[in-house]
């Protein structure tokens, strides 16, 4: 369910607002980007400073979110929590300090292989288990498609509202994207090739949910944990 809320809500309806109304109305700035420079030709050198210094907290969140992130999953690997923080976080802020532009380009291309490969493969295993799609339809709990009697339904409901608002677009990381762009009808196409691929990964992401659902409830050993 928040997985269909992610796809309806924040990747077609989402994507489509900017296409349509953001997009454009884009102007770009010769020797602009980030936001910092691109509010210092508006408004001044002060206000450069302050967006500057908002963007540098915005940084260090995310940064040591990651890697509180790296930590926990040195745990999950039966590695101490503490190399994972300690090897991560010197890995993360060498490599971003030292990588510039050409750091953030390259890390969504790595993303982006690892997320176009390893995602198919696992749905292809689990599908393949299950018995592939036939056997997942009819194999698969009908109480798990009751979705307006579900329990968590008016959580999920807030997870629709939230997803309609496209608030990311404000973020730092998601301007100095745009304004990476040559052009307004490059960074269209991008959007309409970005929202093609987010829905076909929600996609795969809800077969993957289904297919360990269908598992566990058919007593897999490996499925027990979920």
């Amino acid at each position: 369910m928040p997985i269909l809320s992610a796809i309806l809500c924040g990747v077609i309806f989402c994507f489509s607002f900017i296409i349509f109304f953001i997009l454009p109305h884009i102007k770009y700035f010769d020797g602009c980007l980030t936001t910092a420079e691109l509010m210092g030709q508006i408004y001044g050198t002060k206000t450069r400073f302050t967006i500057g210094i908002l963007g540098s907290f915005y940084t260090i969140t995310l940064v040591t979110l990651q890697i509180i992130w790296l930590g926990n999953v040195a745990g999950l690997l039966g590695m101490p929590k503490l190399w994972g923080l300690i090897f991560g976080g010197t890995f993360l802020i060498i490599y971003s300090a030292t990588g510039g532009i050409k750091s953030v380009t390259i890390t969504d291309l790595i993303q982006f292989i690892a997320v176009t490969i390893m995602i198919p493969m696992i749905t292809y295993v689990v599908l393949n288990k299950v018995g592939g799609m036939k056997s997942l339809i009819t194999k698969i709990p009908t109480q798990h498609f009751d979705i307006l009697h579900h329990p968590h339904f008016k959580d999920y409901l807030i997870y629709c509202v939230w997803y309609i608002f496209p608030a990311f677009p404000l973020s730092f990381p998601f301007i100095q994207r745009m304004l990476m762009a040559r052009n307004n009808k490059q960074l269209t196409n991008s959007y309409y090739i970005s929202m093609f691929a987010l829905i076909v990964f929600f996609g795969l992401l809800i077969l993957i949910g289904l297919s360990s659902i269908v598992l566990k409830e058919t007593g897999d050993v490996n499925m027990r944990l979920l």
